[in-house]
């Protein structure tokens, strides 16, 4: 998203979207004088307490696109309507702890009573792959390439959906990796929950198909994908030894419990050290982020001196400025206790450049391979910056979906606008790593991009895993 004619032509792209998409029956017209006043009110909070917001993109751009949503709100629309107008101000903030998401009753008409395309797709290089069938006519077949969807074409939704979700910077892994996931979730998001889809689809031998399938209400879809359904371990650390290779998964920075976190770490390092391994594999991929101090612990491990790991963390505000429309909830009244100190016109977390984390004694010092992917984020994507600037890892995977060098990600403040009952999500924190490189507005690049094909995904073929094993295995036969 470079150009504010971008951004126009998505706006306009919403604008149809929305006349044509309305969710009658779920959300009540708005006045325009309702929905101005909300707009005003996002725009208030955005600038006033979002310390992020011109990061990528000017005010200028900002105020241009908010002054278009205004001047065509030319008639009473539906919320849902509305808030698919809004969704074109994400790209411009950037940042992927900023959300805009649909009023709560439409959310959950979703999980309910409202029929959705029956189909999880593979995502790669603006292409679908069917990955996962929960339809009632199960006649396309997996690994078929989807071409469009009720007339629009594969690239189109997801250039739509992509582009206009959340995101650090100019990085859209992250998005990729969410649309993949959820797609059904965010087709209906943008695009509506017709009862029926008419799928374009290739066969194998190149000839075109099409095929009419029903939407399914989502209690029916889970009944249906049962064991069969895309799933994460409920591990938060995975560890084993073998072929002298040690092999940690960390599928989270969100233990329940620090001290069991820790005492496995500690065992695992242990054992490391112990049988003298030289060759260690960190695997973050899918690992969405969590708290920064379970971050560091690993980070303690991996280095050979102390790190300050922030150059500095700020706010805009050190009061909440409208907290009528702000739920009450732990991160409100979390920054209403942070320990400020205002400098000029920005308030600084007080000794933020004081914090540190030292290496363990029983410190990894050998070889180090880091797999990661767009679902890398947030705290991961801090760790993996740090990871870069103060070890020798070698990254394999995906370009990480966080930011690795800035973002605005702490204090996730939850706002409800009045009117339109559309939800935002806006964070009072930017937070500065210190970090050896700048902010390129990118997540941390892998030496080696290694991206699945939908036949790896569909034969659970760990390529990525493949490939660093095999990098592996030829540095020792150097």
């Amino acid at each position: 998203m470079n150009s504010l004619k971008t951004i126009t032509v998505l706006w306009v792209l919403f604008y149809n979207l929305s006349s044509i998409n309305s969710q009658q029956g779920y959300n009540d017209l708005v006045s325009i004088s309702e929905l101005k006043e909300d707009l005003l009110i996002l725009k208030n909070n955005l600038e006033e307490v979002h310390p992020g917001l011109y990061a990528y993109h000017s005010k200028e751009k900002f105020d241009i696109l908010f002054s278009e949503i205004e001047q065509n709100l030319k008639q009473p629309i539906t919320s849902i309507d509305f808030y698919r107008r809004l969704l074109p101000i994400l790209p411009l903030i950037a940042n992927n702890h900023t959300h805009i998401m649909c009023p709560l009753d439409y959310k959950e008409a979703l999980v309910t009573s409202l029929p959705r395309l029956p189909f999880r797709l593979y995502v790669k290089e603006r292409r679908l792959y069917l990955h996962e069938d929960a339809s009632n006519e199960q006649i396309i077949g997996l690994g078929k390439e989807i071409l469009s969807i009720n007339g629009k074409s594969a690239g189109a939704i997801i250039d739509t959906i992509v582009n206009t979700s959340s995101k650090d910077g100019f990085n859209t892994s992250l998005a990729i990796y969410g649309l993949g996931v959820s797609f059904s979730r965010y087709y209906a998001y943008y695009f509506g929950t017709p009862k029926h889809f008419k799928i374009e689809y290739l066969e194998k031998n190149g000839t075109l198909k099409t095929a009419n399938i029903q939407g399914v209400k989502v209690p029916i879809l889970i009944e249906r994908r049962g064991s069969t359904s895309i799933s994460q371990s409920t591990n938060i650390l995975e560890f084993n030894i073998t072929n002298n290779i040690a092999y940690l998964k960390i599928n989270s920075f969100q233990p329940k419990s620090a001290g069991k976190f820790r005492k496995k770490l500690k065992s695992y390092f242990k054992q490391i050290k112990e049988k003298k391994i030289e060759q260690l594999i960190i695997d973050v991929r899918g690992n969405g982020g969590g708290y920064g101090e379970a971050a560091d612990e690993v980070f303690s491990y991996l280095i050979n001196e102390t790190v300050f790991t922030y150059k500095d963390e700020y706010a805009l505000v050190d009061k909440i400025p409208y907290p009528q429309y702000y739920e009450k909830d732990m991160f409100f009244k979390h920054f209403k206790k942070q320990p400020l100190v205002k400098k000029g016109d920005i308030y600084h977390i007080r000794n933020i450049k004081n914090q540190k984390v030292q290496p363990k004694n029983n410190r990894y010092q050998g070889d180090l391979y880091v797999m990661l992917d767009g679902a890398s984020a947030s705290a991961t994507g801090q760790f993996l910056g740090l990871v870069k600037s103060y070890t020798n890892a070698i990254f394999i995977g995906q370009e990480a979906g966080g930011n690795p060098a800035e973002t605005t990600a702490n204090d996730l403040l939850h706002m409800t606008l009045p009117n339109s009952k559309v939800r935002v999500t806006i964070p009072a924190l930017r937070s500065v790593s210190n970090v050896t490189f700048k902010n390129t507005g990118h997540g941390i690049i892998p030496d080696y991009e290694i991206i699945p094909e939908i036949h790896d995904i569909l034969q659970n073929n760990d390529i990525v895993l493949d490939f660093t094993l095999k990098l592996i295995h030829n540095k020792h036969q150097e």
